[in-house]
């Protein structure tokens, strides 16, 4: 269980994501550090901004059919979110 909570929680998964993307961009080790110092703050304070309300409204109104569509919709949102926030640097340099 503790495993499950430690390597599944969306901190650690996000910071690995980071890892992992930024390699393949090119940007280097210092370039992904940076980059996470950075951006590391403002993105977990939006996560709990989204996830919370988005999970509570999700098992408080959502029937149970709609659920994972519910959430994949808000994870789409999400992922748009991330992707102009983790690119957003990169857009100025050019």
């Amino acid at each position: 269980m503790v495993f499950f909570l430690i390597f599944n929680s969306k901190t650690f998964v996000y910071k690995h994501i980071v890892d992992f993307l930024g390699l393949l961009e090119g940007k280097g080790i210092d370039g992904v550090n940076n980059q996470l110092k950075a951006q590391y703050k403002d993105t977990i304070l939006a996560n709990w901004k989204l996830w919370v309300p988005a999970t509570c409204v999700n098992l408080a109104f959502v029937p149970p059919p709609l659920r994972v569509l519910y959430l994949n919709c808000v994870f789409y949102f999400w992922s748009l979110y991330l992707s102009i926030t983790l690119n957003k640097d990169t857009s100025d340099e050019a």
